[in-house]
């Protein structure tokens, strides 16, 4: 059943993700990503407070949390999850794997895209 709701929820925030982010990059109108930065910080809010809500008062069983959690922000950013789970490495005193997840997330993805690129150019 929790697939289920994955789906549903993860099909309700790409249509969000796609929208916020058109909508503030029309807004704008500038080059810079500002939609997608939008999206980004907008999940990372919406998840540390539903996270937050989940550890201090108990809400969220695991079909809410495979709706909204994974589905829901998942279709919106997955950027949220990142940021999350920084956090959580962060309040658990694991900074060291904070920082390298910061690194690697960041570094690995840009050589991924980089990568990708040129793979798809000589191919």
């Amino acid at each position: 059943m929790n697939w289920l709701m994955i789906f549903i929820g993860g099909g309700i925030g790409s249509i969000f993700r796609f929208w916020a982010s058109k909508s503030v990059q029309n807004l704008i109108g500038l080059s810079f990503p500002l939609g997608t930065l939008f999206v980004n910080l907008t999940g990372s809010l919406i998840i540390g407070f539903l996270g937050g809500l989940a550890e201090n008062r108990g809400l969220f069983n695991d079909t809410l949390r495979a709706l909204i959690f994974i589905g829901f922000l998942g279709g919106y950013t997955t950027f949220s999850t990142f940021s999350f789970e920084t956090f959580q490495l962060v309040k658990s005193s694991e900074i060291f794997y904070a920082i390298l997840s910061v690194i690697l997330h960041i570094a690995l993805g840009y050589l991924s895209v980089w990568l990708g690129y040129i793979l798809a150019k000589i191919i």
